[in-house]
């Protein structure tokens, strides 16, 4: 009985958690919005200056990562991976990449080594981040992330509210 009880509760916390997110978290747009437009030379510029100051110690100055990031370490978890073409962020949607800087990474419901920023930093400066971060990739790891973002995005796409 005491399992049953514990289990609504967990699922009325998780409803009302979710009802929480759709009515103050996303906002919606249509497919035609890039969030992450490297055009956007001012974006890009406060991108680079707030990934020194909160990305850079683990993902690197010149964004090459850690040593061994594909091996785990003594800890269990992966170290940090570059942000560069030799890394796999390129192999992401905006909206995974958004997702994983605001709330942190998880595997097998496990925190790794990527925290959240979603509290640290503003959702326009995550945007930042993630362009300038974009901007160094080269034009052909731009072009299959565009495609990958294509594929995945549906009708209505979530974005999050950059002001």
């Amino acid at each position: 009985m005491r399992k049953r009880k514990s289990f609504f509760w967990q699922m009325v916390g998780g409803a009302i958690l979710l009802v929480a997110l759709a009515i103050f978290w996303p906002i919606k747009s249509d497919n035609t919005f890039n969030r992450l437009d490297i055009s956007d030379k001012q974006l890009v510029a406060n991108g680079k200056k707030i990934y020194v100051a909160h990305c850079a110690s683990c993902h690197g100055a010149k964004l090459e990562g850690q040593a061994n990031w594909k091996e785990r370490g003594a800890d269990g978890l992966y170290p940090a991976p570059p942000q560069t073409d030799a890394g796999h962020s390129w192999r992401h949607t905006d909206q995974y990449l958004v997702d994983a800087v605001k709330n942190g990474l998880f595997e097998n419901g496990k925190p790794t080594n990527m925290p959240a920023f979603g509290k640290t930093l503003t959702d326009t400066d995550m945007i930042s981040v993630l362009t300038y971060i974009k901007s160094e990739w080269s034009v052909e790891k731009r072009a299959i992330q565009k495609r990958i973002q294509q594929d995945s995005v549906p009708t209505t796409t979530v974005i999050y509210n950059a002001g």
